[in-house]
């Protein structure tokens, strides 16, 4: 157990590079761009025919936003080595991994994903 105690904050660091910028691009996507509606049907369709599709099931510009806010994350913490760089001190890792990652999720939904007509952005 010492092991799994001694990288305990390394593990949350590793879980918080992705989760960060995730939570980010939810929330812009439910609350912003969805305006807190989703039709259930339209999630039990099938690709194509669903207001949610997307490209083959993939929404790529939401996989680069999440990315983007993990890079950010990164160069703020690094999670293998622990290192943080100085602007950590003010602001920590997880709070601009998160607003990158929503902000590229709303630029690139709103001059792509919604132009295109995927989504089911109304």
């Amino acid at each position: 157990p010492g092991a799994l105690y001694d990288n305990y904050f390394m593990f949350i660091a590793w879980v918080s590079l992705v989760l960060a910028p995730l939570c980010g691009v939810h929330f812009v996507d439910f609350f912003l761009l969805r305006r807190r509606t989703l039709h259930v049907r339209g999630l039990y369709e099938a690709e194509g025919v669903s207001r949610y599709s997307y490209w083959r099931g993939v929404n790529p510009f939401a996989l680069a936003a999440v990315g983007a806010g993990a890079l950010t994350y990164y160069l703020l913490l690094n999670p293998v080595t622990y290192e943080a760089s100085s602007l950590f001190r003010y602001t920590s890792a997880s709070v601009p991994a998160f607003v990158v990652a929503g902000v590229l999720h709303y630029a690139f939904t709103r001059l792509v994903v919604v132009p295109a007509g995927k989504g089911g952005y109304r």
